[in-house]
């Protein structure tokens, strides 16, 4: 009746993304809808299609099967850590069993429990899994909170994209004129991700060894700044009009995975 939207950006905060995203994000904000701000990529609310987890429930993006799923508590008045017990369930879509205390962890400190950090060390199989936190504040308030998420077992790179496409100027935003954003998913670390740009008849142009924070499980954009691409080549020349292939090769221990995609260039 109400869904749940969020803007996908780079970061929750609300300085996160190129000025595009924070104008979306104030009008949005000011919308009539039940917007819950930046969301990552691994924060997609989509409900999960033959699978019965939890009622009101997150969908995430890929995790490890040894990942770490981390949960942060907050409350003004602090967390009830002691009277009303943390409960911790996990789901494959069939079954629901609540996880042992002892395997997964509580930070807490004494004076400090407006915050209380949770960890849980994941062992799982491929498959999709529902994960839901419940809690109490010192006043007795309980809520709960739950995310399914996806385990991959093989290592791939998909939803290759980028924006704007095709590359114009001028441009409706000043930051997009003559420039674009790459986006992909992984569904496990990378060790290298490489990204090369060639013209209709294989001439290499543009080459990226893309940085740590691009290799890690989960959605990318690149470059993570302000501006994208600006389209010029290895010497700094603008790429002429035209269409262009651009390739993504992800790499991960003696798996390499090669994807294409084609972009145009309009001035």
């Amino acid at each position: 009746e109400s869904p749940r939207v969020g803007l996908l950006n780079i970061g929750g905060e609300e300085g996160k993304g190129h000025a595009t995203v924070q104008e979306a994000l104030k009008l949005m904000q000011d919308a009539p809808i039940n917007f819950v701000g930046n969301v990552e990529g691994q924060e997609f609310t989509q409900a999960g299609e033959g699978y019965e987890f939890f009622e009101g429930e997150f969908e995430g993006g890929y995790v490890s099967k040894n990942g770490i799923i981390s949960f942060l508590l907050t409350d003004e008045n602090g967390i009830d850590c002691f009277n009303h017990n943390i409960n911790l369930y996990l789901s494959d879509g069939i079954e629901t069993t609540e996880i042992n205390p002892d395997d997964y962890t509580i930070s807490l400190a004494l004076g400090h429990l407006t915050n209380v950090p949770i960890k849980y060390q994941l062992n799982l199989d491929k498959g999709k899994y529902g994960i839901k936190i419940e809690c109490s504040d010192i006043n007795g308030n309980s809520k709960s909170r739950e995310i399914i998420f996806r385990v991959n077992t093989e290592f791939d790179i998909t939803n290759i994209g980028n924006y704007p496409n095709p590359v114009v100027w001028p441009a409706e935003f000043p930051e997009h004129e003559g420039r674009t954003r790459f986006t992909y998913r992984l569904t496990d670390t990378a060790d290298e991700i490489l990204l090369k740009i060639y013209t209709v008849s294989g001439r290499l142009v543009k080459s990226f060894n893309l940085p740590d924070n691009s290799i890690s499980i989960g959605y990318h954009e690149f470059p993570r700044t302000v501006y994208g691409w600006d389209c010029r080549d290895e010497e700094g020349f603008y790429l002429a009009n035209g269409v262009y292939f651009y390739r993504f090769i992800a790499k991960k221990g003696n798996k390499t995975i090669i994807k294409t995609q084609k972009m145009a260039i309009l001035k």
